[in-house]
């Protein structure tokens, strides 16, 4: 059997502008599948949404509500997540529970 090497870092950028903005990150460690809502004012629509975006047996691995970023790193089986006041710093907080997660995908600006 061909071993599978996923290599992923999903961020969701998320602003709060006057008001709450949510979102959250829908994961199956299983597949590697995701999905994602940004800037939801209601977190459960946000994680309704995510969930919805993935379709594959996911479950809410990371959501926030006025942080300005959530990340999600994962390699095969393995999987962290974090916050962080900026992408970089998600990814890097993430990475600290995880090591070997390596890579990056990004949404949003900072």
């Amino acid at each position: 059997m061909k071993a599978r090497l996923t290599i992923a870092v999903l961020i969701a950028s998320f602003y709060a502008q006057n008001v709450s903005a949510c979102g959250a990150i829908a994961f199956n460690p299983n597949t590697q599948a995701w999905g994602r809502a940004t800037g939801y004012a209601d977190l459960a629509d946000a994680m309704n949404h995510a969930i919805s975006d993935c379709k594959d047996g996911c479950g809410i691995y990371a959501w926030t509500s006025n942080e300005v970023v959530t990340a999600i790193v994962f390699q095969g089986s393995k999987w962290a997540t974090s916050t962080g006041n900026t992408a970089a710093l998600a990814v890097a907080h993430a990475k600290a529970f995880c090591p070997s997660c390596t890579g990056d995908v990004t949404a949003g600006s900072n």
